[in-house]
């Protein structure tokens, strides 16, 4: 299953790459004064506006990622849950990803320390959002895993069936 989620892993880890990249190229040709000089209205706007991206695409595209999941779930066909969830997974992360190369530019833009902060607080969704084959068969085929957990119990206790390990 770990090959089914290399796209989305690699999505993730390009985002990184592409900040770091970002990160190093700002810092090289930053000069000591803003980029741009733009009024301080300006600015306050654009970080208001980066400010209400953050507050509602991380709680709404975490939300839409677990609401499909259960969609997703109710599909029959393995591969099908597995091609839809990867594509969700990578929406969510553009979403995030979005956010961040946003406050980094303008960090690098206008010289405002409060955008690192912002972009700080996009790495931790981030983190939140990283693709596992444990999360996707929690989100994808927990159903599976209850009937196969029932099987192996007794009925009247719920309790697990015991098998002898001992050679007689």
């Amino acid at each position: 299953m770990k090959t089914s989620l290399k796209p989305a892993i690699a999505f993730y880890y390009a985002i990184y790459v592409v900040t770091l990249i970002i990160a190093a190229i700002g810092s090289f040709y930053a000069p000591a004064t803003p980029w741009v000089a733009a009024d301080p209205a300006v600015v306050k706007t654009i970080y208001s506006l980066l400010i209400l991206y953050l507050l509602i695409s991380i709680p709404f595209s975490l939300k839409w990622l677990s609401t499909s999941s259960k969609k997703v779930r109710k599909l029959t066909d393995a591969n099908e849950k597995i091609k839809r969830y990867r594509r969700n997974i990578c929406i969510v992360l553009g979403i995030t990803a979005f956010g961040l190369i946003a406050s980094l530019l303008c960090f690098y833009l206008f010289k405002e320390t409060s955008f690192i902060y912002m972009a700080g607080i996009e790495i931790i969704a981030l983190l939140f959002c990283k693709p596992t084959e444990k999360k996707m068969i929690a989100d994808l085929f927990t159903d599976e895993i209850d009937e196969i957990t029932d099987q192996n119990t007794t009925p009247e206790t719920d309790e697990p069936i015991e098998k002898n390990t001992k050679n007689e």
